[in-house]
């Protein structure tokens, strides 16, 4: 009987395990006719994560400013999605954001995804770093998405659904010199994240941050790309990415990185030995790194 009722249990336990691992954590995020929009979707990962979405059968709203490279990206999910429509809109102007979700509800009716993905890399020393840059970096990286969650949010709350999802950057979790003014604004976007899901939990809707190392898209010049594949670090094509991301979402959780080895080992020591990047940033921050920055 002991024997039976063990064995029963490690059955009983191996089979919840392998249905939670298996099994979306959250059914009802099907992504079947859902309603995506989805910001910086004129290429890049914006455009990747605009496929993925398009092939798990959702309506996808593709906004950006540069409206030939949307109706590109267009014609490379119809076959795919569901529905697709373009809004041209640039993020850091606020009358042209403001009409992103009613223009969305006027064609589909609903919104029950927002990906705020679009964002502005690029960094130098700080003393070199002008304030029109600073201020694009606040305005695109963490006042725009925002402002977009500010106007989705009560719409998800009262149907009692919904999935936000927040494109940071290792430079969320880690100080990187040299991108101090992107680093701050993404340090803000995961705060913003982190906060905001302790505030809504238990309304239906759900706060993801995703944390992309690098991603091979015209934001990373090939000068730069081979600097960091000089260091050791793995660079990743963008569908990779998204795909991850996108997996990530319909199975509920809350945070995910996608990127190799050192770049996890980055954010441990950022949290539990940050002498070592003041060694590794003394060692190699040198003017040919400064160089290759966009």
């Amino acid at each position: 009987m002991f024997r039976f009722s063990l064995l029963w249990g490690l059955v009983s336990g191996l089979g919840y395990f392998l249905w939670r691992f298996f099994s979306p954590q959250h059914s009802d995020l099907i992504l079947e006719n859902k309603v995506v929009i989805i910001t910086g979707a004129s290429s890049g990962l914006g455009r990747a994560l605009a496929m993925a979405f398009a092939r798990r059968g959702a309506r996808v709203v593709l906004t950006a400013r540069r409206k030939e490279l949307l109706e590109e990206v267009y014609r490379d999910i119809e076959p795919y999605a569901a529905a697709a429509h373009i809004i041209q809109a640039d993020l850091t102007d606020d009358e042209q954001l403001r009409r992103i979700v009613p223009e969305t509800l006027d064609f589909f009716g609903r919104v029950d995804v927002l990906v705020n993905n679009a964002g502005r890399n690029g960094g130098s020393l700080f003393q070199n770093t002008s304030p029109e840059r600073i201020d694009a970096h606040l305005a695109l990286n963490l006042r725009a998405p925002m402002m977009l969650t500010h106007q989705v949010l009560p719409l998800m709350i009262a149907q009692a659904s919904g999935s936000i999802m927040n494109i940071g950057s290792t430079t969320s979790r880690v100080a990187a010199p040299t991108f101090v003014s992107y680093g701050a604004s993404k340090h803000g976007l995961a705060s913003f994240t982190d906060a905001l899901r302790r505030e809504i939990e238990g309304t239906g809707v759900r706060v993801m941050l995703a944390l992309p190392g690098w991603v091979r898209t015209e934001m990373v010049p090939p000068m730069l790309v081979e600097k960091v594949m000089q260091r050791g670090f793995h660079v990743l094509e963008a569908d990779e990415v998204a795909e991850a991301f996108v997996q990530a979402l319909v199975r509920g959780q809350e945070e995910i990185l996608v990127g190799d080895w050192l770049l996890r080992a980055g954010i441990w020591a950022e949290r539990y030995a940050p002498f070592l990047h003041r060694l590794y940033w003394r060692i190699y921050l040198t003017r040919t790194w400064i160089d290759a920055i966009p």
